[in-house]
């Protein structure tokens, strides 16, 4: 009887072509993997945004006073508006405030440190998961009117003294390091030669806005009411509710 097997040609096409399906299949396994863990994700933010609604809804006194709140994910576990995945204690469920975890599908990780910011609406309430600030809207200084002129700097305001489109302004700083308002050249450098009395927020963007002292504003201008360039003043406005001193 002839036995006949494998020559080392065969098996190596054989091994040859069992490698090329494992280098096709094996990333679209992980896509596939990763679309699914994306969309189990979305479902968990949905159901998170919602508990966090009903939450307010039935809660109104966390607002205290103001239009908007940050809690956290825990809190939400807590008050049993939401279920947890994962029991305190599990290796993804370390140092809970709550009993147990919700858990990211993406990474396995917890998320009840992650927060959720729940406005005040004319009617009803809004939820917004883990919102991130991707640095457009991140001003710095120590005053009011620095912040607004960090904003100005980092072209988060757009700002016009006249009718014209190209009467452009901002803040700027002189020979002498004086902070004032002035007109912006053909090439969109500050011309400290040509000073002017008010800069209007007149950008795209119809909320411009920075957070002060804990609220959230929307700045309308800037404004040389002194006319010294050392005392500029800041117009706003919030639909927040704000305690005056």
């Amino acid at each position: 009887m002839n036995k006949k097997g494998f020559s080392l040609s065969e098996l190596l096409v054989v091994i040859a072509i069992v490698a090329i399906i494992t280098v096709i299949a094996v990333p679209s396994v992980i896509t596939i993997n990763k679309n699914i863990n994306k969309r189990m994700y979305s479902d968990k933010v949905d159901k998170i945004v919602a508990a966090a609604e009903l939450y307010a809804t039935n809660n109104p006194d966390i607002f205290n006073g103001t239009d908007e709140v940050r809690i956290k994910v825990s809190e939400l576990l807590v008050k049993d508006y939401l279920k947890q995945d994962v029991a305190k204690g599990e290796s993804n469920c370390k140092n809970s405030s709550a009993d147990g975890c919700v858990i990211d599908p993406r990474d396995n990780s917890s998320m009840n440190n992650k927060e959720v910011v729940i406005r005040k609406k004319t009617v009803g309430v809004v939820a917004e998961f883990d919102p991130k600030d991707d640095g457009s809207k991140t001003v710095e200084g120590t005053t009011l009117v620095e912040q607004v002129c960090d904003g100005f700097d980092k072209n988060l305001f757009v700002g016009k003294w006249g009718p014209e489109d190209n009467d452009k302004c901002k803040c700027g700083k002189d020979s002498n390091g004086v902070t004032g308002i002035y007109k912006l050249d053909a090439t969109g450098a500050v011309d400290t030669s040509s000073p002017v009395q008010a800069c209007i927020i007149a950008g795209s963007d119809p909320n411009n806005w920075l957070k002060y002292d804990g609220v959230e504003w929307r700045v309308l201008g800037l404004y040389n009411i002194h006319n010294d360039g050392r005392r500029l003043s800041a117009k706003m406005i919030t639909h927040q509710t704000v305690d005056v001193q």
